[in-house]
């Protein structure tokens, strides 16, 4: 019976989808009567509006344990089938009941309480792909349908739209939208009576032994991502779940725009084939739309691996928050960072000076005590990105601090800027530290780092999983950032050899450097010194603060070793993907993450 229940309302949808092409197709015959509020296609309409409230009527009794579903999946039942009364009223009697800008208002309405519907299906459940396109595409041809609508002379008068959209257009619309809705409503039907029928689907970490690495982690982030969500963060999500079609084609215009010339240079293939290879990834995975460029995922054998790749929306976007139990090591806050590694042994830059946000000294906590005569490097407390960072260069004779602007300032001056922005919420003073002599040719100004993703395993341990070796590339830099305009090579872990360097790949003037741009050193092919060392610092540094499950550590080489700069709760994988070539979830650190997430779950 469930089985019957779950097949039958795709194969009227797709029957209903069948005759709506069918009286396009005959619209373009007939001329316009057919789409009149009163022509035979308002029949057709009416039974997609009952399939769909009784679609609505069905979810409302499927799960009956979650919370909620039942009064608002049933509350929209109700609602669609007053629609769909008063249109049957209307078709019976011959006339409009409700006047056109009661009836412009009633479809704002309906927009409305779709978007809400889907928010509530999106939150409450795991959403099947194919039923996600369907409900994207139906509420994207809703929303354009609402235009023409607003533009016929309703609530207000706009010719050009009505006739840009070709008169009976939006009529089409109404149809193509609900049947959308029709074939996604059933597919999420179908998905969860068929978890109904077979309940063992959720009740054990058995059930995705055999599923990708990146599956459970995609399904997982899915099934949560609702959960626990402040408003203003629930807010965010909604419009941008309900804009997401908007959003993607955005992006395929914007990035093809920039790169599809070069791209069909160096790929061969034309700027009609890449827009038709980025909706297929927009549609397979919305989020990838953004991606296409920066991946590479035009080129064939990627974008088989589309499935495998993690992107920033699901990691900083819920992956890290289901990872993050109330962590008690700090990370964030940079004094107690350095004073934690400095309890346990892991090399920092000395630090020199730190203040809260009321410009008192946190460190040291006796006093607040005069600066070196030493090169500094200020960073904010908290502050991440490398944003609104400082190095001041200490002139020892004149007694003054110099920045590379021009910018003089005697101690006293410059502990008096220590209080205001961009450091006015705390900072750090740290000394400045140089690079190891084998990398100064890389390094034109700011420090490179290395960042290396350590993760931890099935034994209790803390493996490295991945590697980055990250550059300035302008004189000018202060900080070597992948998002700050600096570039970055992926490293083997085994040798600590580099591969070509590259940026994040958005821009027209994305390469991949075999020689740095500025110094002309060689890049690929290059070994990293202390590479053993290295690795073992960023291993040792995950045991000090080992309530982490990922940490994405920056690490200085220099002439007397590795030293540790910091350490991120929540790595960005996209400077990983990007300068690896592929994707993180089918490596060896998507199967640590999987498995971190099932010992959490279960």
């Amino acid at each position: 019976m469930h089985q019957r229940l779950s097949t039958w309302p795709f194969r009227v949808a797709i029957l209903l989808t069948l005759a709506v092409f069918g009286a396009v197709a005959y619209q373009l015959v007939s001329g316009p009567p057919l789409w009149s509020e009163q022509g035979p296609a308002a029949l057709l309409q009416i039974l997609i509006l009952c399939l769909i409230a009784g679609l609505f009527l069905r979810l409302a009794f499927c799960r009956p344990h979650i919370r909620g579903q039942r009064t608002g999946m049933g509350a929209i039942a109700a609602l669609i089938l007053t629609i769909a009364l008063f249109d049957a009223a209307s078709l019976w009697r011959g006339s409009d009941l409700v006047g056109e800008r009661l009836d412009d208002f009633g479809n704002i309405l309906a927009w409305f309480f779709t978007g809400s519907a889907l928010v509530l299906m999106m939150r409450q459940t795991w959403l099947p792909t194919r039923a996600r396109r369907f409900l994207h595409l139906g509420f994207a041809l809703q929303s354009i349908g609402l235009i023409a609508d607003l533009g016929d002379g309703g609530i207000f008068d706009a010719p050009q739209i009505s006739m840009i959209l070709m008169g009976d257009l939006d009529e089409i619309l109404d149809m193509l939208f609900l049947v959308a809705y029709c074939l996604g409503l059933s597919l999420f039907l179908r998905q969860m009576l068929s978890d109904g029928l077979a309940p063992h689907v959720r009740q054990g970490p058995a059930v995705f032994a055999p599923a990708a690495p990146s599956d459970i982690i995609r399904r997982t982030v899915e099934e949560t991502r609702w959960q626990g969500r402040r408003r203003t963060r629930y807010a965010r999500m909604l419009l941008t779940d309900l804009l997401r079609p908007f959003l993607s084609a955005g992006f395929i215009v914007a990035g093809t725009w920039r790169n599809g010339s070069q791209t069909g240079r160096l790929a061969g293939k034309s700027v009609l084939r890449q827009l038709r290879e980025q909706i297929a990834v927009a549609t397979a995975r919305p989020p990838a739309s953004l991606y296409y460029y920066p991946f590479e995922l035009y080129e064939d054998s990627r974008r088989r691996r589309l499935g495998a790749y993690l992107f920033r929306s699901e990691t900083k976007g819920g992956l890290y928050r289901l990872l993050r139990k109330a962590p008690t090591t700090p990370l964030t806050d940079k004094a107690a960072f350095h004073l934690r590694c400095r309890a346990h042994g892991l090399a920092t830059p000395a630090l020199f000076l730190a203040l809260d946000a009321k410009g008192q000294a946190v460190f040291p906590a006796d006093a607040l005590p005069g600066l070196p005569p030493a090169d500094l490097f200020i960073k904010p407390n908290p502050g991440k990105g490398g944003r609104g960072v400082e190095r001041w260069h200490c002139a020892g004779e004149e007694e003054v601090f110099e920045r590379a602007d021009g910018l003089r300032l005697t101690p006293a001056l410059l502990l008096q800027r220590l209080r205001r922005p961009p450091f006015e919420s705390g900072c750090v003073v740290q000394a400045c530290v140089v690079n190891h002599p084998d990398l100064l040719d890389l390094a034109p100004r700011a420090l490179s780092t290395v960042r290396i993703v350590t993760c931890r395993d099935e034994a209790g341990g803390f493996e490295a999983t991945h590697a980055v070796f990250r550059m300035a590339q302008s004189a000018s830099a202060e900080v070597d950032n992948f998002h700050a305009g600096g570039i970055a090579a992926a490293v083997d872990l085994a040798t600590g050899a580099l591969a070509a360097a590259t940026d994040l790949g958005f821009d027209r003037s994305a390469r991949w450097h075999r020689r740095h741009p500025l110094t002309d050193a060689a890049i690929e092919g290059r070994l990293l010194p202390l590479w053993p060392e290295t690795l073992a610092l960023a291993c040792r540094a995950h045991a000090a603060f080992a309530d982490r499950i990922i940490i994405g550590w920056d690490i200085a080489i220099l002439a007397d070793g590795p030293s540790l700069i910091e350490g991120n709760s929540s790595p960005d994988l996209d400077i990983i993907q990007r300068t690896h070539r592929g994707p993180v979830g089918d490596t060896r650190l998507g199967e640590l993450l999987a498995a971190a997430l099932l010992r959490r779950r279960f």
